[in-house]
């Protein structure tokens, strides 16, 4: 498929809406530093995530929506608001895809093959950082893969 033609998400985004989740994600990042930058109270911590795991199936599903039907003004507002929900929980990467799509939307790129890849790439974010949330022991899963890390990073992945 060329870079002009349009390109559909490939993946219904009704398990997203639907808080549904298979397993656990192989690939999830949370930097558990900057999370704790913005969150240095474990209380207030677990109420920001929740506040993300609640919300961001429903935007991750109004965004692939409004992306199938090229809405792309909604495209743009979702991926803002998830830039903004992803950097409060540290979560680098989905931060960083949203933003991203939020350029190319701003910029009129909306029509390219990469933009809907972009798409897809950060409903699968987003779902896994959902399901990651959704576990009971999130905290110590982030915690015991940074103590894993060698110190050079603290982004779980």
């Amino acid at each position: 498929m060329s870079d002009n033609q349009d390109h559909k998400p490939s993946k219904d985004c009704s398990s997203v809406a639907a808080g549904k989740h298979t397993s656990i994600p192989v690939q999830c990042d949370i930097d558990w530093n900057r999370l704790l930058e913005i969150c240095d109270d474990e209380d207030i911590l677990v109420d920001v995530t929740e506040a993300f795991r609640l919300d961001a199936p429903d935007t991750i599903k109004q965004l692939c929506d409004a992306a199938v039907q090229g809405d792309w003004a909604t495209v743009q507002s979702c991926a803002h608001r998830l830039r903004g929900s992803t950097a409060v929980i540290g979560a680098t990467q989905a931060m960083d895809n949203s933003g991203k799509l939020e350029m190319m939307c701003q910029n009129g790129e909306h029509k390219m093959e990469s933009t809907m890849h972009l798409v897809d790439q950060l409903r699968e974010e987003v779902e896994a950082l959902v399901a990651l949330l959704g576990q009971s022991d999130w905290i110590d899963l982030v915690r015991e893969k940074t103590a894993e890390h060698d110190g050079s990073s603290d982004t779980i992945v």
